[in-house]
């Protein structure tokens, strides 16, 4: 049994005031100026109501009608979202809270991302909570600390997507669960338990490493009769989820197979090595973020990896590091499990385990060295608030520009000159860079069409009275000349949303 720690001092409510602030000036600073990327993009269309009308586009149709799937004004009403997440492989809740949130505010990246910002910083508030039930004032500061200024955390709040909404609830099941744990399974706590740990499943399929980690925590540390009261408030919540979205789930499991994304599958030999070095590189990238973890050599991993371990091990002694250990521990396998099942490369991306991340701000804001002094904590603290400031202050990297794609047609090409958007992927569909143009360029009215295979002859005849056009997606300046025979590139641009050539026909006027 864990002992409560005391209430906070006005002094210690005073720092975690000044933690917010300083995790606010971060995650609001430029929030506005990267352009949106795919993934945030396809969830403002998801949260439209009609589903991914991008990837439902004709294949070779040259069409004149300019549909913007990012639209709030031709938005179906947001109860339509729970029935159009087919082909998806993400439940609807995040979708419907983004939409109320764009009926008030708009659909801007400032807008949809504020979002995800102040999702985050209410996370900050509710772990110092946890943190301080479990470790007292003093520990929940620097967790807090660690927490706010983490760039894997200020990334994930500076992004429309799910992320910071299921960690949000996955913190506010914590409080809860330590709640039952420490002062008893009241009536108003399970309920609530029974909320958040449903809402997480509607949130992120993903959540169920959280779920399967507080289930193991409600066993294991709860008295015999508050560990009956919470086992039967976890039946309960999946007899709720399995009321409100079996039927939807099931419609999905029949399309998720054949929607499964290529690039999150092994390529190369040696999965199980593969993703051993995967998942130590995990914890650096919660702390310093996807990019520049990557980039770090990799004994700095190890090292930081064994830190970790010694520190999970003090668990045996210290019953309060339990609960973060068992998350931790928890969510990585499970994420772990799938890949090694499937051949899937999901511990390559940090966001899949980013749940794992509170447990490890935590565990790490408990060292006392040296003489129980926290100095390793508050170097962790102003370390990660030096390198936060570095990264908001560098020009804007965003992940695709789609601002620039559209900002380089819109410049140059004409009204009646035709806009093909190539991409041959069973994946990502083509209409992706239909959609992020439109999103930058609503006004704009040229001809266009998707393509997912090279033209037949039918398309390439119908073309033929065209002079120029313009290939838009992955590399058009590599497979333009070999997709439209007859045709010459004359100008080719490169952003990070993809490739523009701009094509002249070297038919003879004759043939034409």
């Amino acid at each position: 049994m864990i002992d409560p720690s005391p209430l906070p001092t006005r002094r210690q409510y005073v720092l975690l005031a000044l933690i917010l602030v300083a995790a606010a000036f971060v995650r609001f600073y430029r929030i506005g100026t990267p352009s949106l990327w795919s993934d945030e993009l396809w969830s403002i269309e998801m949260a439209m109501g009609h589903g991914s009308v991008h990837d439902a586009f004709p294949d070779g149709v040259v069409r004149y009608d300019q549909p913007i799937p990012t639209s709030l004004a031709s938005a179906a009403p947001w109860w339509q979202i729970w029935t159009h997440v087919q082909v998806i492989t993400h439940p609807p809740l995040y979708y419907i809270v983004l939409r109320w949130w764009m009926a008030l505010f708009g659909s801007t990246p400032a807008a949809t991302r504020t979002l995800s910002v102040l999702l985050s910083l209410a996370t900050i508030v509710i772990f110092f909570d946890v943190c301080r039930l479990l470790h007292g004032p003093r520990v929940a500061l620097l967790a807090s600390g660690i927490f706010a200024l983490s760039v894997g955390q200020i990334d994930i709040a500076q992004e429309s997507r799910s992320y910071a909404l299921l960690i949000l609830e996955e913190i506010a099941a914590c409080d809860v669960l330590v709640r039952i744990i420490l002062f008893g399974a009241t009536k108003k706590r399970l309920v609530s338990l029974i909320l958040l740990l449903s809402v997480m499943f509607l949130t992120h399929y993903l959540s169920i490493g959280v779920l399967s980690a507080l289930a193991i925590l409600a066993i294991i540390q709860s008295r015999s009769r508050q560990r009956r009261q919470t086992v039967v408030a976890f039946i309960v919540a999946a007899v709720l989820v399995v009321a409100v979205w079996g039927y939807g789930f099931r419609n999905q499991l029949r399309t998720i197979p054949f929607s499964d994304p290529t690039y999150f599958h092994e390529i190369f030999p040696h999965h199980v090595a593969n993703s051993f070095k995967a998942i130590v590189r995990l914890p650096l990238q919660y702390l310093v973020g996807e990019n520049l973890g990557l980039r770090a050599p990799f004994w700095i991993h190890i090292v930081i990896v064994v830190v970790i371990l010694l520190l999970v091990m003090r668990a045996f002694r210290r019953r309060e590091l339990i609960f973060w250990s068992v998350l931790f521990i928890t969510v990585i396998a499970v994420v772990t499990a799938i890949d090694l099942t499937r051949d899937s490369t999901l511990l390559q991306y940090s966001r899949y385990t980013i749940t794992a991340a509170p447990a490890l701000c935590a565990i790490l804001a408990t060292i006392e060295w040296p003489k129980k002094n926290h100095l390793i904590p508050v170097g962790f603290v102003a370390s990660l608030a030096i390198l936060a400031i570095i990264q908001i202050f560098r020009p804007p990297a965003p992940r695709q520009d789609f601002q620039q794609l559209a900002g380089v047609i819109d410049s140059t090409a004409t009204p009646d000159e035709l806009l093909v958007f190539y991409n041959q992927s069973d994946w990502l569909s083509p209409g992706i860079w239909y959609m992020g143009y439109k999103y930058y360029s609503p006004a704009s009215n040229h001809p266009w069409l998707t393509l997912r295979h090279p033209p037949d002859a039918q398309l390439l005849h119908q073309l033929q009275t065209r002079n120029t056009l313009w290939l838009i997606g992955r590399s058009p300046e590599i497979f333009g000349p070999i997709l439209f025979p007859g045709w010459r590139p004359t100008n080719v641009w490169h952003t990070t949303a993809g490739g523009i050539c701009l094509m002249r026909n070297t038919t003879p006027d004759s043939v034409r």
